[in-house]
């Protein structure tokens, strides 16, 4: 599914078969509400506190070289400087953050240059200016299993010395270097510098000061996060030997200025003086309270109100209340376990894909006022969206109709062995995100999955321990 606020957590994931991820956006937006907006208007003034209710935590305490969903990257986005960065008005190419113009990429796409702005500061207790060293440090922490990244990888496996680095042959990433500190050097095995620049606007990328941090990183899980420093206009709050004291997971995150903060070098405004994510609410109650409060707004990643909240509450002067964003960069999907049976199966997969309500999941999230049914991987913003076959997809059978094919569905069976079109094999075990919506579209799969003869051996768990 497609969704038009900005939002994205893991929906479902299924150990032997199912996970969901985030990707994706659209361009579809609903009729009620206003439209979102990219600049601050004239008459925004500097102060104030802003509380987010939010049903969900983050995923993995903080550390911005973890982070992978849009929960965390709505933290990160006000607490991080990042190489580049998406501005709210251009999604589709990002801006210099942290570097101080764009890379600069040899003739034969093997290396990378990329200048850093000078001025820019860690939070306390670090206090020292930002270095390309701190980048370095950043970039090579993110293929230690103790951070577990999600995408260096994928994206940035040709950086020559990456691999040693990721298999513990190495300390350092040697294709990584810092003639000064402001010039960051990155050498490639592959002509592939537009793929690793593009991951740059990435939480990966945002400094970590080796000297504070490397005890944090040196045992089995890193402990950065709960120790985090920052060098964008805010801050958790701290105490002072840095150790976070605004985050109480599940529960409150505290978000203050940093006060080291140099508003000359960024280009976002941040007028709030203090955030205040209030965790654990109940959808339908957490909703109420932004409509009924001041200075509230819900957590679009686990908040999102359903049809019926919208019918009942949403009317009058309390219309405007629900702003649309059109593109959000994600999609939520079902994922597979392709290493084990029965999903090593291809026909197996496309009777699952066949048998999914996708219309359903649509509604546990919000139904058309936060999204659309999605038709394919490639979102609409992307520039190959049209030539996949744009919101008609790929016009394969298994995807046609949203609400699922039980015909369809059985004839994909049937021809990965089960003869009377329903599976029946060994039960699979699935694994579920617990908010509230993340609960819900995952009770509309395992239902699909039971329709089509599967037996389901259900968990939820929090994000962090699905994941």
């Amino acid at each position: 599914m497609r969704t038009t606020r900005l939002a994205a957590l893991v929906a479902v994931i299924i150990v032997a078969m199912i996970a969901a991820g985030c990707g994706g956006s659209s361009n579809k937006t609903s009729s009620s509400g206003g439209t979102s907006p990219t600049t601050a208007p004239a008459s925004a003034k500097k102060g104030g506190t802003l509380t987010m209710i939010a049903s969900g935590d983050v995923d993995n305490n903080l550390d911005p070289g973890y982070s992978y969903y849009q929960y965390d990257f709505i933290l990160d986005n006000d607490l991080h400087r990042t190489l580049y960065r998406y501005k709210p008005n251009d999604t589709t190419k990002p801006s210099p953050d942290l570097a101080d113009g764009e890379p600069v990429i040899s003739k034969d796409g093997k290396t990378i240059t990329i200048k850093i702005k000078q001025g820019i500061k860690f939070s306390p207790p670090v206090n020292r200016a930002v270095t390309t060293k701190d980048v370095k440090y950043a970039m090579e922490r993110d293929f230690l299993p103790q951070v577990g990244n999600g995408y260096a990888n994928s994206y940035w496996p040709d950086i020559i010395g990456a691999k040693d680095m990721a298999s513990g042959k190495a300390k350092e990433i040697s294709g990584i270097t810092t003639p000064d500190d402001q010039t960051l050097v990155i050498k490639l095995n592959r002509a592939v510098a537009p793929i690793v620049v593009g991951a740059m606007a990435l939480p990966g990328t945002a400094p970590v000061p080796k000297e504070y941090a490397a005890k944090f990183d040196s045992g089995k899980k890193s402990e950065y996060g709960p120790h985090l420093v920052t060098t964008g206009p805010y801050m958790i709050q701290n105490d002072a030997s840095g150790k976070v004291t605004g985050y109480q997971p599940g529960r409150r995150i505290t978000i203050v200025r940093n006060p080291n903060w140099d508003k000359s070098t960024d280009w976002r405004p941040a007028y709030l003086d203090k955030i205040i994510i209030q965790e654990g609410a109940d959808p339908v109650t957490g909703n109420k309270q932004v409509l009924s409060g001041q200075g509230l707004i819900g957590n679009p990643v686990d908040l999102a109100p359903t049809p019926d909240f919208l019918k009942a509450n949403l009317s009058g002067s309390k219309k405007g209340q629900l702003v649309p964003s059109p593109y959000t960069g994600r999609t939520r999907w079902v994922a597979l376990n392709t290493r084990k049976k029965p999903f090593d199966d291809v026909n197996v997969r496309k009777a699952v894909f066949a048998g999914l309500d996708r219309q359903a999941m649509e509604l546990a999230f919000g139904g058309t006022a936060v999204g659309q049914v999605a038709t394919h991987i490639i979102p609409p913003g992307i520039s190959v969206f049209q030539q996949s076959g744009g919101k008609a997809g790929f016009g394969e059978d298994y995807v046609k109709n949203p609400a699922g094919d039980p015909a369809v569905a059985a004839s994909y069976l049937k021809k990965a062995g089960f003869a009377n079109g329903k599976y029946s094999g060994p039960p699979i075990t699935m694994v579920a995100d617990n908010a509230g919506n993340q609960k819900a579209a995952a009770q509309v799969v395992l239902n699909s999955l039971q329709k089509l003869g599967f037996k389901v051996n259900f968990r939820t768990a929090p994000c962090d321990t699905m994941v």
